[in-house]
């Protein structure tokens, strides 16, 4: 099996990951009883926001190099959702 599409499949999980300790960060209780304040969150959005992203170019390349197709685009069918959150949450916020 080829590197990049592992390389992408372990970015996405780790997009994942990333994506629901922001949201437990989030939702664990009152701002001022939180452990992860502001910056916290901040630094978890965005870098959740960075490895989609660069998860997605993998997977990409992975694609049009035609490696191990089938598991490419299984791992772009676990990419694109975590995508969709990320552009939701960043559209609701300029549009807010």
């Amino acid at each position: 099996m080829k590197v990049l599409p592992v390389l992408a499949l372990l970015l996405t999980i780790a997009a994942w990951v990333l994506t629901v300790t922001t949201g437990q960060a989030l939702l664990s209780g009152p701002f001022e009883g939180r452990t992860c304040q502001t910056e916290c969150v901040k630094s978890l959005f965005f870098s959740g926001v960075g490895v989609t992203i660069v998860a997605l170019v993998f997977t990409l390349l992975a694609l049009m190099r035609s490696t191990a197709r089938a598991f490419s685009y299984a791992i772009l069918a676990l990419a694109a959702p975590v995508a969709a959150v990320y552009t939701t949450i960043t559209v609701a916020g300029l549009l807010s």
